[in-house]
């Protein structure tokens, strides 16, 4: 039995436009989600579109919360009251920023956590202390720390 051969090509070509669903990507190219999951994550420039790909997604929700801050403030700048403003409804948009956009900085809550700095090396130290989020240097990094 001979396996499929699949090449960057094919996931470059299925990427855009997937919102970042792995499924998504697998169904286009024809493979299962683990082959395009690992195929992703073993291709640095595959992995760059993927990330750019969920990039999008937050960009489309930002959009949505920036659109009903310009609604409200024109519409108080203009000193008009609507009992319903036309605002646009932004629940699921508040909702996958606050689950996926923890990189930008939402959260729900305030999230603590203890680290051994003696366990992190001057690198991490060096991109922590330059302002890059502690979450994504240590899981960049191979591990240290934590």
């Amino acid at each position: 039995m001979s396996r499929a051969k699949y090449t960057c090509e094919q996931f470059e070509a299925a990427i855009p436009g997937s919102g970042g669903i792995i499924s998504t990507i697998a169904r286009r190219v024809g493979c299962h989600w683990e082959v395009a999951k690992k195929f992703i994550d073993v291709h640095a420039t595959l992995k760059t579109l993927y990330e750019s790909e969920l990039e999008v997604n937050l960009d489309v929700a930002e959009s949505l919360i920036i659109t009903n801050i310009k609604i409200a403030s024109s519409k108080q700048q203009a000193g008009i009251k609507a009992e319903k403003p036309e605002l646009v409804d932004t629940t699921d948009a508040k909702w996958f920023v606050s689950k996926k956009g923890k990189g930008r900085g939402y959260t729900e809550r305030q999230e603590t956590f203890n680290l051994d700095l003696s366990q992190l090396t001057t690198n991490q130290l060096d991109r922590i202390a330059k302002g890059e989020d502690v979450y994504h240097v240590l899981a960049t990094s191979g591990g240290g720390g934590a």
